[in-house]
C-alpha cells in the first residue's frame, strides 16, 4: 500500500509537467481517474472487500462546437 501512495504522489507531481504547450493545435483530450475503496456493498451483497477503480476517457474536437 505504502509503494501505491508513493506512486500516486509522483504522478499528481509529475502530471502538469506532461501537458501540452501547444493547447490551440492539439484537439485531443484524455481524462484519467483512479480510486480506491476499503468496500464495496451493492444492494445488501459484499461484492468486495478492497477495490480499486479506473476510469479513462478520450476526446476529439472536430470542429469548435463538435466534439466525439
Amino acid at each position: 500500500m505504502n509503494q501505491l501512495s508513493a506512486f500516486l504522489v509522483v504522478a499528481a507531481l509529475v502530471t502538469p509537467a506532461l501537458r501540452a504547450e501547444l493547447e490551440d493545435d492539439i484537439p485531443l483530450g484524455v481524462e484519467a481517474v483512479t480510486g480506491i475503496r476499503s468496500g464495496y456493498v451493492y444492494r445488501g451483497f459484499d461484492l468486495a472487500d478492497a477495490l480499486m477503480d479506473f476510469h479513462l476517457e478520450t476526446e476529439i474536437v472536430l470542429e469548435d462546437h463538435l466534439a466525439l
